[in-house]
């Protein structure tokens, strides 16, 4: 693990261990916080070795706000029928067997008592419980319903390819190759840094182990027509606005133009963002986000001149040209005051990774000129969906991915957030936190939106494919870029949550998507701390912790549930995948005391206690 990642690790831990000793009974602060105590790493005077040495700070006090959750309030809005099924399903999901071959029990029933038949039963059984239906008939009262009770509906069409087709095309031998670093001076430079960006023909059916929807690349026009369902959701979101509440609309970058060509770009900007000297790459370690207006994380300046002899030395062919420097320091130095700094060399990055020129000069093989042209189609049908949200004032969030598509999807996601989001966060930006590097990244995006006057928005997720990035990085060797324990992910996304509201007065808006009571608590009694500041939501799955949905709602705050819809027949590996998700979390807090919930208000209700 880099250092980076090991010192976020830790710091998260000592944040879990610190935010979780809050006790019932109210807002609480940790007795631990003013005793806690850790390293930020500040620049030293030293001109000539840029070195960091480390300062003893304090965190500040962190606050939770216990949720006692009353059944019959959490479960007021659902029928007898409803809660009966939520629990059968969640019963249900306590057998592996059954789960483990949901997808095969549903292609036998298609062959045992048909298609129509089966469809009928997933629609009431599955689908009703985790989908809000197949179109904007069936939509239309589910969300009413939650806006009357002070839910919002996050919209999501998720029709998507069945699991027996549309398999990504194989990858030869040949294209894995093409993607590697070109023969460098200095061979320590190379593999450690390429393989978890290379192509694989055995890695790259991105559906296994994957809890999230998957899209296929079908031309253009399959592009076009993904990008127009993605209109319909934000048009039907904008519904919610006579409610007064504030519309969200979901999308997924990979459905607008081919995936490997966000490999391919990744790729490329995986390798420029490590070539930044390694001082110059933000090394703090708060535990806490500056308040605004006061001192900002870390991110060293460093002389230029020590930037063009350090990128000689690393790269020989670029010694002795002056030309090629000049170009290169030109895009970094933008505000021409001889030293830069990690965001300069980011923002650059969004220039330089297209540039053969210069990616050439660096010794790393340029993207191909028609996976430029996928990027920018990409750009091009997510600008359409930017658009119509900010006119009809639905916030658009586009999902996180593999981590070996996620820098080109956050360059994308940039792009459109300078243009969007300069006076409130109409784009989204999704951040999965059981990644190692997911604190670094939301500080990154942070200060960069900060320098330009750009109002940021993001969805904090743990994220949906943990179990596919474990195996790629062992069967491929390079660095898992996961958190080596659960309570670590759990840290981090704590962590991140925190930095997040810290920013709400400056215009950031977060949506907090998480099942966890805790990380719910920790949220509410920061948002408590700071005086209830706007800008903050919180997000769950349909169908599933209603009675954590109830709770956030009941204190003032504004749930959302994320609302998928579409065809059954064609939603079919979207509710496999929730029926599977179920099954991952069933041996976990949250799920076994929503299932006991449930099952004590039917009894309840059996006994003559209503409903």
């Amino acid at each position: 693990m880099s250092s980076l990642g090991r010192s976020a690790v830790y710091l998260s831990s000592k944040l879990l261990r610190v935010a979780h000793t809050a006790q019932p009974g109210g807002l609480r602060t940790s007795p631990l916080h003013t005793a806690l105590v850790h390293r930020r790493w500040l620049k030293s005077s030293s001109k000539d070795d840029h070195a960091t040495v480390p300062v003893e700070i304090t965190a500040p006090p962190i606050s939770t706000v216990p949720f006692e959750v009353d059944p019959q309030l959490a479960l007021k809005s659902k029928s007898f029928g409803e809660v009966a099924r939520a629990y059968s399903l969640l019963y249900l999901c306590s057998f592996p067997a059954l789960v483990q071959n949901a997808d095969t029990l549903i292609e036998s029933s298609k062959k045992v008592v048909g298609e129509r038949l089966t469809y009928f039963m997933l629609k009431h059984t599955l689908a009703a419980q985790y989908t809000g239906g197949i179109n904007l008939e069936e939509l239309a009262p589910i969300i009413n319903k939650m806006n009357s009770h002070n839910v919002g509906a996050i919209l999501d069409y998720v029709a998507e390819a069945d699991l027996d087709e549309d398999v990504e095309d194989d990858l030869s031998a040949a294209e894995d190759a093409k993607t590697r670093k070109a023969p460098m001076a200095e061979p320590t430079l190379v593999e450690d840094l390429v393989q978890p960006n290379v192509l694989n023909p055995k890695m790259m059916d991105r559906r296994i182990d994957a809890l999230a929807r998957t899209h296929f690349f079908s031309g253009r026009e399959g592009c076009i027509e993904n990008m127009e369902i993605a209109k319909t959701a934000i048009r039907h979101a904008a519904m919610q606005l006579d409610a007064g509440v504030t519309p969200f609309a979901a999308t997924k970058i990979t459905g607008l133009l081919r995936p490997a060509a966000l490999l391919e770009a990744t790729r490329v900007l995986h390798l420029l963002l490590h070539d930044f000297v390694p001082a110059a790459i933000p090394t703090y370690t708060d535990l806490d986000m500056p308040e605004p207006g006061t001192q900002r994380p870390i991110f060293p300046d460093i002389q230029l001149s020590d930037l063009v002899e350090r990128l000689e030395t690393k790269f020989p062919n670029l010694r002795g040209d002056e030309r090629m420097l000049t170009k290169i320091t030109d895009l970094v130095d933008t505000d021409k005051d001889g030293t830069v700094d990690y965001i300069e060399w980011y923002k650059a990055c969004e220039t330089i990774w297209q540039d053969e020129e210069i990616i050439a000069a660096f010794g790393y093989n340029p993207i191909s000129e028609d996976d430029r042209e996928q990027i920018a189609q990409a750009i091009e049908l997510s600008s359409e969906l930017a658009e119509l949200a900010s006119e009809l004032n639905v916030r658009i969030m586009f999902d996180a991915e593999q981590t070996y598509f996620q820098r080109a999807i956050d360059m994308i996601v940039m792009q459109l957030q300078y243009k969007y989001n300069t006076k409130k966060p109409v784009v989204f930006n999704t951040i999965q936190c059981y990644l190692t590097d997911a604190r670094p990244r939301l500080h990154i995006e942070l200060e960069t939106h900060r320098r330009l006057g750009i109002k940021s928005g993001f969805k904090l997720v743990r994220g949906a494919y943990i179990i596919q990035e474990r195996k790629r990085a062992k069967a491929m060797g390079y660095e898992d870029p996961t958190c080596p324990t659960l309570e670590a992910t759990h840290a981090n996304y704590d962590a991140c949550v925190l930095d997040a509201i810290s920013q709400l007065s400056l215009g950031t808006e977060v949506l907090i998507a998480s099942h966890n009571q805790r990380s719910v608590e920790l949220a509410v009694g920061e948002l408590e701390r700071r005086g209830r500041p706007e800008g903050a939501y919180f997000g769950q799955l349909l169908g599933m912790g209603d009675h954590l949905t109830a709770a956030i709602a009941e204190r003032g705050y504004r749930p959302y549930k994320y609302v998928p819809y579409g065809p059954i027949d064609e939603c079919v590996a979207y509710l496999i995948r929730r029926v599977q998700e179920n099954s991952t979390l069933l041996a976990g807090e949250p799920v076994i005391k929503e299932r006991r919930m449930l099952l004590d208000e039917l009894k309840r209700r059996a006994t003559g206690g209503g409903g």
